[in-house]
């Protein structure tokens, strides 16, 4: 018998999953996913937290509307057909009931992973790359799936924990100590600087985009049944203002000229700062007012938009004044003092050694002796690597399972109480290159095993090298510490795929070797 139409593949001898080193990754990440229940299990609940969380809101506009809902004549409560029936157990939603057919958890896994491999799901690059798969397409069409809308993969993938993540990243440290393609008895650590999705920072930039979004915030409440505000000369001005920084930077050598331009601009960025603040406090109590007549779900994106709206005006009137100072007055202010992203708060300015500085995260890696990722760790500003060597190690303990009997790291890891701590965790030798760990170590430093430590410490370079060319793990796309970490760990996920299928190809060539 014939199968139906719908349900039968179609292949030909042009079109087929073709033998790429992305096919060979998508089928690793595929039979990971599939032979642990526990990873679906988690990718399954973060889903189902999310349904929960959209339900809830749902409901609140639901109970909201009923409530603005008069009753008929004559007919009494319980003669409504919509009314809501009564919870067991009133509060937070516990369980989603039975609804549209949702894409599978191994499939969110999949999508997840490939993300990390391309580096986002949103540029047309990536886009183009997903669309065009012909192993991606030919692992979904066995499964009967079609590729969902950019937007739905990209709700569905924010939905999924840094903590499946993270239980993710460990699988695939302990396919590797299974298959005996690391022991993980070594561990180099190091620190690296990731670029945030935002411009290099200056004052007339920084000033200007936060002028360009209050207008746009304040200019655009119609939706929301409120008034906007007043236009006034607005436009006038932000248009005069957008053109001033360019003259700016042509006339830096030209002081007299300069500082006139700046004082142009710090005036006319004044003026909408002055503005826009007397139209808040206008339309302050009517915003509040109307806010609380809107359904909840469109409640918390208004509210929302005037937080943006009140910050906008507080860091704008900081750096006006931070401007005026600097120039006129020959002040200085530090970094953590400044405004360094319109878009992303948590971005710090990162200096390296001699390396050029940028804005963006400064993430702490652990690399195996075998060359996985078995630590990451990213927190907010310029971090000393200092205080981050025992968290690390502890992370990197944790995803294994193995205490590591050397852990090697540079000059900004060296530390007394960093040498007695990492004794405390069973880490049998810390070397630690430079000047100070030769002073630290005293006699340790010309022994064999320490030796071999330093000339070991530059595989990690190796590892951040090949993180940032082939994975964009040096150039960020999403903004906000939240989104930077999981973003950071996705990458080290595909990172960590492609090792097992390179080491596993390798394998039989270095037990002929040895042998």
């Amino acid at each position: 018998m014939n199968q139906p139409e719908a349900f039968t593949p179609h292949f030909n001898n042009f079109f087929y999953a073709a033998n790429t080193t992305f096919g060979a990754f998508l089928a690793e990440s595929a039979d990971l996913l599939e032979s642990r229940p526990d990873l679906v299990a988690a990718i399954e609940h973060d889903l189902d937290q999310h349904g929960l969380n959209k339900k809830e809101l749902r409901e609140a506009d639901r109970e909201f509307d009923l409530n603005r809902t008069l009753p008929l004549p004559e007919i009494d409560e319980a003669g409504k057909s919509h009314a809501p029936a009564e919870k067991e157990s009133p509060g937070k939603l516990e369980y989603l009931e039975t609804g549209r057919p949702r894409f599978p958890a191994v499939a969110v896994g999949i999508l997840l992973l490939t993300r990390g491999y391309t580096g986002s799901c949103t540029n047309q690059e990536s886009r183009d790359f997903v669309g065009e798969s012909k192993s991606l397409d030919a692992w979904l069409m066995t499964r009967n799936l079609t590729l969902p809308a950019r937007s739905t993969v990209s709700e569905l993938l924010n939905a999924v924990t840094q903590e499946t993540r993270d239980k993710i990243l460990a699988a695939t440290l302990y396919r590797a100590y299974q298959e005996k393609l690391d022991d993980f008895d070594r561990c180099v650590v190091d620190s690296t600087a990731s670029r945030a999705n935002s411009s290099w920072p200056t004052d007339a930039k920084t000033i200007f985009s936060l002028c360009s979004r209050l207008w746009n915030i304040g200019s655009k409440l119609e939706p929301f049944n409120l008034k906007n505000i007043r236009p006034g000369r607005m436009e006038n001005w932000l248009g005069t203002l957008g053109k001033i920084p360019f003259q700016i930077n042509l006339n830096v050598r030209n002081q007299k000229k300069f500082r006139k331009l700046c004082r142009e601009f710090i005036d006319l960025s004044s003026k909408i700062i002055w503005h826009a603040h007397k139209e808040y406090k206008r339309l302050e109590k009517e915003w509040k007012e109307a806010a609380e007549n809107l359904p909840p779900s469109i409640r918390v994106q208004l509210l929302e938009r005037i937080a943006n709206y009140l910050e906008s005006l507080h860091l704008a009137s900081k750096s006006i004044e931070q401007m005026r100072q600097r120039i006129f007055e020959n002040k200085t202010f530090p970094s953590t003092k400044r405004v360094l992203s319109v878009h992303d708060e948590s971005a710090a300015f990162i200096q390296k050694g001699g390396r050029e500085p940028v804005i963006g995260y400064k993430p702490q890696l652990a690399r195996s002796g075998n060359g996985f990722v078995t630590a990451l760790l990213v927190e907010e500003g310029n971090i000393a690597d200092s205080t981050h060597l025992i968290p690390v190690v502890e992370t990197t303990i944790a995803n294994t399972g193995i205490i590591p009997q050397m852990v090697s790291t540079d000059d900004g890891y060296s530390s007394a109480k960093n040498l007695e701590a990492t004794e405390c965790l069973g880490v049998k030798d810390l070397s630690i290159s430079g000047s100070k760990g030769k002073k630290l170590l005293a006699e340790k430093w010309e022994q064999d095993e320490y030796r071999q430590a330093r000339k070991d410490r530059s595989a990690v370079e190796s590892l951040i090298f090949c993180l940032k060319h082939s994975f964009d793990f040096g150039q960020l796309s999403r903004t906000g510490l939240k989104a930077v970490r999981q973003e950071l760990t996705e990458k080290c996920l595909a990172y960590n795929i492609c090792r097992l299928v390179y080491l596993r190809k390798r394998k039989p060539q270095c037990q002929e070797a040895a042998a």
